[in-house]
């Protein structure tokens, strides 16, 4: 389990990600040549934007034994493990040959790596929206690590979307946004 939580797995930009660095950049003044240097701009999103550049590995849960002065003859361990899109079967690979042959892999929840192009006439909506409501903001797109929902409705044929503001200028609350609701992004 620690060999796992210590794995810093490669960076890897999908087009999402590499979106969200330039999107930055531009916000920033940085470069974007060093992707976790920049997310560092970013204040507290700093972990949750460098998670989505590549896939993370956390141990989450270890039950061994029945008792305390027993040595137990096996344990088991859960590890939460977000991929990035197409690489499901090469990072579980990849957990085999860091635990070892001796120790069997059991996947309990098998989902994808998802991400939805941010194009197309429901993001100029959504794009356009926003900017009714706060005139001038950056949109830039994330890859969502998580994405819980959007992969139960993408094995069904559902695209889907999400965001998150970053802030918004002093508007009033009749527009649906005011600045003790939102933080400000750096």
């Amino acid at each position: 389990m620690a060999k796992i939580g210590r794995t810093r797995w490669p960076m890897r930009l999908t087009p999402t990600t590499k979106a969200l660095v330039d999107g930055l950049a531009a916000l920033t003044g940085r470069s974007a040549d060093d992707p976790d240097a920049l997310a560092s701009a970013a204040g507290p999103a700093e972990a949750f934007l460098r998670s989505t550049f590549r896939t993370t590995t956390n141990p989450t849960g270890l039950t061994a034994g029945y008792k305390h002065n027993v040595i137990p003859a096996e344990a088991e361990a859960l590890i939460d493990v977000r991929v990035l899109p197409g690489t499901e079967d090469a990072v579980l690979a990849e957990l085999q040959a860091l635990v070892g042959e001796s120790i069997e892999i059991e996947v309990v929840v098998r989902d994808i790596g998802m991400e939805t192009p941010f194009e197309g006439e429901l993001v100029e909506a959504m794009v356009g929206a926003l900017g009714r409501h706060d005139p001038g903001a950056p949109v830039i797109p994330y890859l969502l690590g998580a994405g819980t929902d959007n992969k139960a409705l993408a094995h069904i044929g559902i695209t889907g979307y999400g965001f998150a503001p970053c802030g918004c200028r002093p508007t009033s609350t009749s527009q649906g946004c005011s600045t003790e609701s939102m933080s400000a992004c750096p």
